[in-house]
């Protein structure tokens, strides 16, 4: 078996080095126990033999349980498009039907509109729930009383 590099950005990279260098092991080694470990935990939930063995699926879950489990992913895939702040509206001021989880997001200005649908759509994909995201970016723009009342009725994820 040949081995070949992995492409990882600065932070990971320093991050890695770090721990192998503390652990007294190698990068390689890191790595390795993360994936593993990573895929164990992802399994437990995404696994249908699981459900049948009684332990449950993610899918299983409430919406807002699937959010609390998944709350650094979502995150990680909100920077890649560069959207941040997020934050979750209050249950209880959800309209009934609307959509399962609404998250409020500070987006790029150059994105516009673009930018609430396709994070709604990486967020509904990731949690399996119909989530809804609101720009804090468009309501500051086009309407500062309404983002004052949402940021009022929404707690940090």
């Amino acid at each position: 078996m040949s081995e070949k590099s992995i492409k990882a950005d600065a932070a990971t990279d320093r991050t890695v080095s770090e721990l192998a260098f503390f652990l007294r092991t190698t990068k390689k080694h890191v790595v390795a126990i993360a994936v593993a470990d990573y895929v164990e935990q992802r399994d437990r939930y995404l696994d249908p033999a699981a459900a049948h063995a009684g332990t449950g699926t993610l899918l299983d879950l409430a919406p807002l349980e699937r959010l609390a489990l998944r709350r650094k992913e979502l995150a990680r895939a909100f920077a890649k498009h560069e959207a941040g702040d997020i934050r979750l509206l209050d249950p209880e001021f959800v309209t009934p039907g609307s959509a399962d989880i609404v998250l409020l997001a500070e987006t790029d200005l150059l994105e516009g509109g673009r930018a609430a649908y396709d994070l709604s759509r990486v967020a509904s994909m990731l949690l399996g729930a119909h989530v809804e995201v609101i720009s804090t970016t468009m309501l500051e723009l086009f309407d500062r009383p309404g983002l004052r009342g949402a940021l009022d009725q929404s707690r940090p994820l």
